[in-house]
Parts: structure tokens; sequence; C-alpha cells
């Protein structure tokens, strides 16, 4: 290991949960070698450290960028991300690679530059062999193989962990029902419509794509935004006949999916970033950027609502009756049993926003902490903690099994993890090649639906080795 590697990084020194600003992210080079690793931002050194006194925490990924990690030095801690962490955050500035080149008699690099893939040759830093590389996807997968990259020149030299503990199976050698995707776009959200005949995958492109979940043939193909708005989350209503898409036009389009026509909207004062349906199919409740949850009734597609939570991040409705729970930025979790009943029930959980939650029949949540690998479940009430689930990495997206017996949980570094929850124990992992962005289960037909970077895939776990936990 004896060349350097440079790597174009963008750095949150506070280690924001949530960056509704960009100010004060910097965007350079993250230079590694045997012993010693420097960050150059803005044409001056930023920090650096010997090898020795590094470690290196990996954090995954989120929907709209790829791996990131905590970067621990003797004086500070840095939070970096290996592509851009949104689609507005700071471009770089090409005098980056002129400010180290000179430096440097020879780079190894896996870096992304305004869409572009290289290798720095020599010491002018000149940007050889470029490849265009048009598109968020492709700046996606440019930063895990970058991760993949960093991690191998790494090897021994320093501390590499992940979140949390260890402890998971064995990876199953369960084949997928089938893999339905792209090289073009990735999945964001999977669900399956309320008989389980159809599921739906958003993809980054805008649009939704409805399967047969027997066959896997396409049922139909939706652009609800056109194709440069992102469908952020899906959730069906009408029997299964109307499908609810939350996108980036300030508005939650229903749409028929048999004939593809809009039968309403329902309109916000910002891009909508969740929605869900209760299992009667009246209310809907929806959480936009300006952090205010909001309930809807869909027989007349008004407003009768806004749920008194400050600064809303996640919603969602029990899969029976029609309570609902509302998580905040910072990690507190509110029950409501119906859509015009007050609070009953509130609990703190975690220091930042939680990505994961999910309701059992007889009214536990699971929540998934966004910086640890464990999943705590709570009783219906929200006054206690009734269990804990320990896995290696963040969970992302998690749901129960419909029996209640079991938790499905996809994580930050691609697998789908079971966890039985009368031992407590993982008894069932499924590796993906991506973080597993979302998952369904469906209670009909017993099909599990996950949404990762390669598209759409279902599999049927009473095929699996664990078909007696489900």
């Amino acid at each position: 290991m004896s060349d350097p590697l440079v790597l174009l990084a963008w750095c949150d020194p506070e280690r924001r949960h949530v960056r509704w600003s960009w100010a004060g992210i910097w965007v350079g080079l993250l230079v590694v070698d045997q012993h010693r690793l420097v960050y150059h931002a803005d044409g001056a050194e930023k920090f650096s450290a010997p090898m020795a006194q590094a470690r290196f925490v990996w954090r995954g990924s989120s929907k709209m960028t790829a791996a990131r990690f905590d970067l621990h030095l003797p004086e500070a801690v840095f939070r970096l991300y290996l592509s851009p962490p949104s689609t507005t955050a700071p471009q770089p500035d090409p005098s980056l690679m002129d400010h180290i080149g000179g430096a440097l008699d020879r780079i190894s690099a896996v870096s992304l530059l305004g869409g572009t893939l290289g290798t720095l040759g020599d010491a002018s830093g000149v940007l050889d062999n470029a490849l265009s590389l048009p598109g968020a996807v492709t700046q996606l997968r440019s930063g895990h193989r970058a991760a993949e990259e960093l991690r191998t020149f790494l090897g021994a030299t320093a501390p590499v962990t992940n979140a949390g503990g260890d402890g998971s199976p064995p990876a199953t050698g369960l084949a997928p029902r089938f893999v339905r995707g792209d090289q073009q776009t990735w999945a964001t959200t999977v669900r399956f419509s309320l008989g389980g005949c159809t599921v739906a995958c958003a993809h980054s492109d805008g649009s939704v794509r409805l399967w047969n979940t027997r066959v896997g043939t396409s049922r139909r193909h939706l652009q609800p935004f056109g194709r440069s708005n992102v469908v952020h989350d899906l959730a069906f209503a009408g029997a299964g006949r109307v499908i609810l898409s939350a996108g980036e036009d300030h508005c939650v389009r229903l749409q028929d999916i048999v004939t593809g026509a809009e039968v309403a909207r329902l309109t916000h004062p910002d891009d909508v970033r969740r929605v869900c349906v209760d299992i009667g199919g009246r209310w809907a409740a929806t959480v936009c950027e300006d952090m205010t949850a909001r309930i809807w009734d869909l027989r007349t597609t008004k407003l009768v609502r806004t749920v008194e939570v400050d600064c809303a991040h996640s919603m969602l409705f029990a899969p029976t009756g029609s309570g609902f729970v509302v998580s905040d930025i910072g990690g507190e979790i509110s029950y409501f049993p119906s859509p015009d009943a007050a609070c009953t029930g509130r609990t703190e959980k975690g220091e930042g926003v939680v990505d994961c939650l999910a309701l059992s029949d007889d009214g536990r949540l699971a929540v998934g902490d966004s910086e640890a690998g464990v999943v705590t479940l709570f009783s219906c009430a929200l006054d206690r903690v009734i269990g804990e689930l320990r896995h290696s990495t963040p969970i992302a997206c998690g749901t129960f099994s419909p029996s209640g017996r079991s938790f499905l949980g996809g994580d930050e570094e691609g697998n789908i993890v079971l966890w039985n929850l009368g031992t407590g124990q993982c008894v069932l992992r499924l590796p993906h090649q991506s973080r597993v962005e979302s998952v369904d289960w469906d209670r009909r037909t017993g099909l599990i639906a996950t949404g990762t970077l390669e598209g759409l895939t279902v599999w049927d776990l009473r095929d699996s080795p664990a078909d007696g936990d489900l």
C-alpha cells in the first residue's frame, strides 16, 4: 500500500441528523496513506491525523446518498459522505485537484467530480480518462465503489467498525421470486396492495411501476409527477384500486391503477415525504417538508386535522383500527388512538431522526435507531420497553410479520434480517447489493418486497429455513 488514495468527500463537521441547510458543509479531498490522513477543502487543510489515531465508523447510506462514515480523530469527530449527500449539496471546485495534485507522485482515485469518474494521473493533478456519468443513480453507485475502495485500502491500517454489535446468521441461499429493476434508477419505496395481488415500486425517475405478485409481469407504469420529480412514498386505498404517490410538487396524487387516471390530489404547502392510509381506506396521513403531520378524509379529500407534533418526520397507521404514530426529528414518538383523538402515549427514542417505524396487530411499536443497530420494542401505550433486537448496522426500515411472531428489518449494508420475537434471535439473513430502502410484508400472501439500488425484489419466506418462525 505505497500509493496514497484520494477520494472526493463531503464533510459535515457538526454531524447533523437532519440537514435543512447546507451552510457549513465542506466539499474536498480526503487523502490517506499508510501513515496519515489529510482532508483538504476551500484551499486549505481542514484536519489531519496519524492513521494509528483514526477510527472509521461506517453509517451506511440513505435514500439520496451513498456510503457515509464518522471519522473519529483525537480532537473531534467528522461525518463524511462519498457522494453528494443530497441533490442540493454543494458541488466541488475543480481547483481542488490542482491544490493537491502537485504534492502527489501518483494518485489512485475512485471519485465523483461534476458527474465525472476518472483517475488522477501524475503530479499535475489532471483528470485522465474521464467518463461522463450523468444522473443521481451513477453518483450513488460511484459512492459505493469509493467506499469499497477505501475499505480495501485501509485494510488493517486503521480500525474500521460498523455501528452496533454483531450476531447475524449466515446468509441463506434462498432465491427471490423475481427481481425488477434497471441500471438508470433505484427503488425508493415498495408497497403491496390490500389484496396482495399487486406490488408497487416507486423509482428515482419519478415512475411508479406495478407488478403482478404471482408471476412478476407488469400491470401498469405510472408517472404521477413527470420525469423530473422523485416519488418519496406510496400507499394503496380503495380496496387496492387507487394508489397514492407522495412527491416533489407539493401534493399527493391519487390515481386509478387500472386506467392510470388521476382521481384526486391532496395539496400541501411543500414537498411531501410520507403518506399512509388506514386499513379501512378512509383516512390518509401525510408529512411534508414543512415538518407538519396532517390527516385527510379520503371520502372528501379534505384536510381534517393538523396533528399537534412539532417538527414531524414520519407517520404510520396501525395495521388494525385507525390509530397512528408520529415521530419527530428529535426521536420522540407520539401515539394517537384515532384520527380525531388526542395523544395518549409519548416516548423518547434516540437522539435524532427515526427512519424505522413499525406497528404490530396487537399494538407493539418497533423503533429503529438511526445511529446504532438497535430496534427497540415498546408496549401499546408507549409506557415501557418490552425488548430490544440488536444488529451489526443501523436498521433503515422494518415491518412485523402478519402473525406478529417475527420482525423483519432492512439494514444500511444491504441485508434483510429476520428476528424471532419469542427468542430475540436472528434466524434469517438475505443479502442485497446495496442499502435496503424499503420493505413490506403482505398480510394475505406472506410475500416480502424489498426496494434497493437495484430495484424491486420479491421473496417468499415460506420456502426459507425460517418458515417456522414466521
